[in-house]
This record gives C-alpha cells, structure tokens and sequence, in this order.
C-alpha cells in the first residue's frame, strides 16, 4: 500500500510538471498578442515556481523579460535580462542565454541606443549559427532589420526579413520552445522597408499577408490596422484606410502600457491629420502628449512635437508650429539626436520660406545640413563600432579556438612517454607485416572514388564557410536540367567546365538542377560568367532556360544561398518572357 502512494505521488508530480510546462508554450505569442492575459499567467507561474523544472523557470524569465518589452518598460527588460543570462548559467542552460541578450538588444533598441544593441545582436547570431537555432536567428534577423531600417540600409533589411521569412516554419521543429516573434510582425516589419523606399503598393501587400496570419490578434492585429491605414490613406485608398483606422481606434483597449497607448494616439492623430479631420487629429495627440509630458522626455517625444507643429500649420498658427519645432529641436540636442534635427530644421525653413524671411530660411536650411551631416557621422561610427564588435568577437572565438589546441596538444605530450612509444612501435610492425601479407595474397588495384552528392554539398558548405571567415566574396548558380536529356548531361557539363575557372566546381544537387560554386566572386562576375553559360545550356535544353545567382551574405548557409538563386532565377525568367517550363516528356 506504501509502495502505491509512493508511486501516485510521483506520477501525480511528474503530470504537474507537464501540465506547467505546456502552459508556457502559448505565451510566447500572447505576450505579443494579450499582454494582459500573458501577465496574470506568468504571475500565477511564478508564484507556482518549486514546481516548474529548471529549464521551464529559465523559459518564465525569457517570457517576463518580452513582456516588459511589450509593456514598454524597456529599462526593466534590460536589468531583468542580465539576471536572466546569470540564471541561464547557473542552471546550465547555455543556449538560453542569448535569447536574453536579444531581449536586451530589443530594449535598447526601443530606447535609441542602437550602439548598445548592435553586438548583442551579432553574438546572438554566432550562437544561433553554431546551435541550428531557428528561433533565435528569427528574432535577431527581425530586431537587427529594423535598425537596419532605421539606418536607412534598407536593402540590407529587405534581406535580413526575407531570410527569417524563408526559416520562420523550420521554428516548429525545434524541441524547446524559448522565444519568436509573431510571423505578422515580420510582415509589417518589411511593409515598414518598402513604405520607407516608397513602394506602398507592394507594402499593402505585406500588411495584408500580416493581417491574415493566424497571430494577427489582440495588440497584434490593432497596430498593424493603424499602419495599414496610414499605407493605405497615403497610397489614396482613402475607404480602405478609414476602416482600418476604426478597427484601430476600437481596438484601442488591448494597449495597457501608457507609452505604447500614447505611440497608438499619435499614429490615429497622424491618419486623421491625412483625412483633414483636424478636430480627432488635435484630440489623439493632445492625448499623446500629455502621456508623453508626465513621463518627461523620451525619443517618442520629438516625433509627438513635430507632428503638433504640421497640426498648427494646418490650423494657421505660425507661431505656435515654430514654438513646437522648438521643442522637438530642444528633446532631439538633448537625446543626441541629430537626423531629428535636421529633420526639425528643415521643417522650420519651410515656415520660413512660406512668411517670405528668406534669410533665416536660409540660416535654419544651413543648419539643418550641418545637423545632417552630423548625423551621416554618427551614422558611419556606428556602423564603424558594429564591424569592430564582429572582428572583436571573431577573434575571441579564433583565441579560444587556439587556446584549445594548444591545451590538448600538452595533455597529449603528458601522456605520452617512452612505453607508450614502444607499443606503438610494436603496433606498427605488426600492422605493416599485416598489410604486407594481404597484398602479397590480394593484389591492390587503385579504384578512383565517384563523386558523390553528399561529398559535393560538404565540399559547398566548406567553401561557404571559408568565404565567411576570411570575408572573402562567393557567389552560387542554379542551372535547370529539367529539359536536358540524362544522356547528354556529361557532355553538358564537360563544355561548362571548360567556360570555369579552376577553383569553380559543378556540384549535382539533384535530378532537376546543376550547382556551380564560384569562389571568389562577386554578384558582378556571376552575372558575367551566367552570360557565357546561358548559350552553352541552351545548346543541350530542349526548352529555354535561365540560370539563378546569389550572392554570399553573412547568415547564409548553402540552402538558403540555393533559395535566394532559384528566386533571381524565376525573376530572370520572367524579365525575358520566359513562359513557365512544361514538364518534359
């Protein structure tokens, strides 16, 4: 009867500790989506800590850590995810600890400073390389986009969310679930870039695709109706976006932190502004601003003045633009800020400009491009800064692989000693009398070893990751073999061997597509020797072909350099009216 209760009780607390931990799976989203909701589960868990495993306590920490993000207390996010990384430690749960250090990149992000986010970034990216971490790259791949954004590199985070697109469904297969954004936020993410590029159309686009994915809800679902509507009023689809503003206003309610709501008044306040509704416009951002006042000053708060200038400009108040163009010229200097006061500056010339004082359009126009170029400065130390963390950080991995080395080549000298060297010795002899006697017996013919596919693909990703480390270029081909009979195939590749250089190699990926690596190679010579390729494969396809490139970036492996060519290789075929290929006969 003893043993019974003994084992009850065990069953009963290992079911406990499943049920705790399949409650942690949901929450990574509604973070995002029902802060609310996510914040009273969390409480309860941690209230309930002596039962959760030590990975599980590590995953609650992750979580607080996103919610305080999605709450808006961004200097509470950085301190708890330092803790979380000590805890991570601790509990020997090394691979948890760079999700904290993207939890804190994501804070300083929010709070500007970019400097501080950047080489958090890129070790969590080392990381989630060398552990095949789809959930984290995801996660740097969003947050480093949207300063890449913000920095205007903007093809850089076209990029960056194409790539976490692509890989956003191997996240499923991982066997912990630590910490992702939601897919629609990477939508609106590149929507962002492309309204940024001017190209609101294919924005919608992108915001559509968000709003139809199932994480689309709660908070989610009301910030992406606000820039669907501002995309949508700017792009002229007024009805469209006057719908979406609706949604946005009734939505209004899932916004707990004050910070955010304040961020949600300025964005209606800017649609209505679009819409000439000058009254709502006046009433969201005096909203804004009078959140923004009691928390002081904040980076939101220069936008929050500029757009109460562009409002007094439309009321007519001169004066009472210029006082608020003070204002966000006031926060911008003291945040350190000097695109913002460009931005202000040029604002101010305007006003200027329209009263017919030509002379201090003139000074403030002056000023405004010393501020400008002050910023393309700090722009470039920045950039300058985030290069320097990645060579730092590469040579700290070089010095601890060294260190390595150097360390098992001395345990291995300290073993080794005058015995041990006879008995190897003695192995050798014997062995050699061995090989000796079989050869005698069995004459040894040298067989030439075939290729094979799995020895090419490691031959690609060897090269790919040399390429990587010594920042050298390298560029793929994709050549579609669809239409080429097999028993061509060898006289095909014959004649493209002979248009390659040496260190170029045709790998056979599979039935339908041929490889060629071109080491060394930038975009520019893969399109110059994909022109003298495209005659020689034409010569042997029964139907016209066009030939992918790509070309390396950093997070690349060797899939994900094949997909980025089979696209340009689909583009190609399109911008040369080339009708989708029928299956061969």
């Amino acid at each position: 009867m003893d043993f019974r209760c003994w084992l009850s009780g065990i069953v009963l607390c290992l079911l406990s500790l499943f049920t705790r931990a399949a409650e942690l799976e949901p929450l990574v989203l509604e973070v995002y989506q029902y802060p609310k909701q996510a914040a009273e589960t969390i409480n309860q868990l941690e209230q309930q800590a002596d039962q959760l495993s030590s990975t599980d306590l590590v995953r609650l920490q992750l979580l607080r850590c996103q919610l305080l993000i999605q709450q808006g207390d961004n200097q509470s996010a950085v301190e708890l995810s330092r803790q979380g990384q000590l805890t991570a430690i601790n509990h020997k749960l090394d691979i948890a600890v760079p999700y904290f250090g993207v939890c804190q990149a994501e804070a300083y992000q929010n709070i500007g400073m970019i400097e501080r986010a950047l080489p958090l970034l890129d070790n969590a990216a080392m990381q989630a390389k060398k552990n095949t971490d789809q959930q984290l790259l995801v996660s740097v791949l969003r947050i480093r986009a949207e300063i890449e954004n913000t920095l205007s590199n903007y093809a850089a985070a076209i990029e960056d969310l194409r790539i976490a697109m692509d890989i956003y469904p191997e996240i499923s297969l991982q066997n912990i679930t630590w910490a992702y954004p939601p897919l629609a936020y990477i939508y609106a993410d590149m929507a962002s870039v492309l309204t940024a590029t001017d190209d609101p159309a294919q924005a919608l686009h992108y915001l559509s695709l968000a709003k139809a994915d199932v994480s689309a809800t709660g908070k989610v679902s009301h910030l992406l109706s606000l820039m669907y509507a501002y995309v949508a009023v700017a792009q002229g689809k007024v009805e469209q976006g006057k719908e979406q503003l609706e949604l946005g206003v009734a939505s209004l309610n899932l916004v707990e932190s004050d910070i955010e709501k304040a961020t949600s008044y300025m964005q209606i306040s800017a649609v209505y502004l679009m819409l000439d509704d000058l009254p709502n416009a006046v009433y969201y951002n005096d909203a804004a601003t009078a959140i923004f006042n009691k928390f002081g000053t904040l980076p939101q708060t220069i936008n929050n003045a500029r757009h109460s200038a562009r409002i007094k400009l439309r009321q007519g108040d001169i004066d009472g633009a210029l006082a608020a163009i003070e204002e966000s010229l006031e926060i911008a200097k003291a945040l350190s800020q000097p695109s913002d006061v460009a931005i202000a500056l040029q604002l101010k010339a305007q006003i200027f400009y329209h009263q017919e004082k030509y002379k201090e359009a003139y000074q403030a126009i002056n000023s405004a491009m010393a501020a400008y170029k002050e910023g393309v400065t700090h722009l470039s130390n920045t950039q300058f800064m985030q290069y320097k963390a990645k060579l730092s950080l590469q040579e700290q991995q070089q010095s601890k692989n060294q260190l390595e080395v150097k360390e098992s080549s001395l345990l291995a000298q300290k073993r080794l000693n005058r015995a041990h060297m006879m008995i190897y010795l003695l192995l050798v002899v014997i062995a050699m009398l061995l090989l000796w006697i079989i050869l005698k017996r069995y004459p040894w013919q040298a067989t030439k070893q075939k290729p094979t596919v799995e020895n090419d693909e490691k031959w690609a990703e060897t090269a790919i990751e040399t390429a990587k480390t010594t920042a050298s270029p390298l560029s793929l081909l994709v050549v579609n073999i669809n239409h080429v009979q097999q028993i061509v195939l060898p006289q095909l590749q014959e004649e493209l061997t002979h248009k390659l250089r040496e260190q170029d190699k045709i790998i056979g990926n599979s039935l339908d597509k041929l490889l060629i690596i071109l080491p060394y190679t930038s975009e520019d010579g893969a399109l110059r020797v994909l022109r003298q390729l495209e005659p020689v494969v034409n010569q042997f396809s029964s139907f016209p072909t066009s030939i992918g490139y790509a070309e390396l970036r950093q997070p690349d492996s060797l899939q994900s350099l094949v997909k980025r060519a089979q696209f340009q290789q689909l583009s190609r075929a399109k911008e040369r009216g080339i009708p989708p290929q029928p299956p061969l006969a």
